[in-house]
């Protein structure tokens, strides 16, 4: 032993198990139970051994615990807070969408990681908009509330894209209290093909929206 930071000297026994370029091992060292970790200088030949009393090691294992366990936490409740900001998020984008406000890149690798935390994969480039205008709510609240005016977006905003999902994708924005935009995206067609599936959503989504009235609100 050419330096030691302590009194103690290892027992033959220790010393005995020190072999090969490294290592560790628990063993009872001056009757406290120790774990001896050992490393040899390829350059000197000189062995290296640090012992620790076990206590101090399942220390600094208990913290390591806690340190893990509350990165964990912190990332679990920043995850849940994104995941209920994600609708907020996905409004405003397809918000900017429609006004013409945002810049992104619909296809290719740049707007891949974004629009899969929104929850937004498109199908090409190909976009057609619908406005829905509420004319009258009376039939949900007389007194035409704001509590109606939600109600009414809600149900527009629901058949309307029931209707573009059912062949291609639909987006719903609400643009003003009494304004839906209905976003569709078109899956690769023809343009014609698009064209006639736009004037099928027209046609169908009044109907629909009255049939539907009328079985919600006789």
């Amino acid at each position: 032993m050419i330096a030691s930071s302590s009194d103690s000297v290892l027992s033959m026994q220790v010393a005995e198990r020190l072999a090969g370029p490294s290592g560790l091992f628990k063993t009872a060292l001056n009757g406290t139970d120790s774990m001896v970790t050992f490393t040899e200088s390829k350059e000197a030949g000189w062995q290296y051994v640090s012992v620790m009393p076990m206590d101090s090691v399942m220390e600094r294992v208990a913290q390591l615990k806690r340190m893990a366990l509350t990165v964990f936490v912190v990332s679990l409740v920043a995850r849940e807070r994104l995941f209920r900001q994600t609708p907020v998020i996905r409004a405003d984008f397809l918000s900017r969408l429609i006004r013409g406000g945002t810049s992104i890149q619909i296809m290719g690798d740049q707007g891949g990681l974004s629009f899969a935390t929104m929850g937004i994969r498109f199908a090409s480039e190909k976009f057609a908009v619908i406005i829905v205008q509420a004319v009258d709510i009376t039939w949900v609240s007389p007194e035409t509330s704001e509590q109606g005016w939600t109600q009414t977006q809600f149900i527009i905003s629901n058949i309307g894209t029931d209707i573009a999902n059912s062949g291609h994708q639909g987006f719903a924005v609400d643009m003003e209290r009494d304004r839906v935009a209905i976003l569709v995206n078109f899956h690769p067609v023809e343009e014609a093909e698009a064209e006639l599936f736009l004037h099928a959503i027209a046609e169908r989504l009044p109907r629909v929206l009255e049939d539907r009235f009328d079985s919600i609100f006789p």
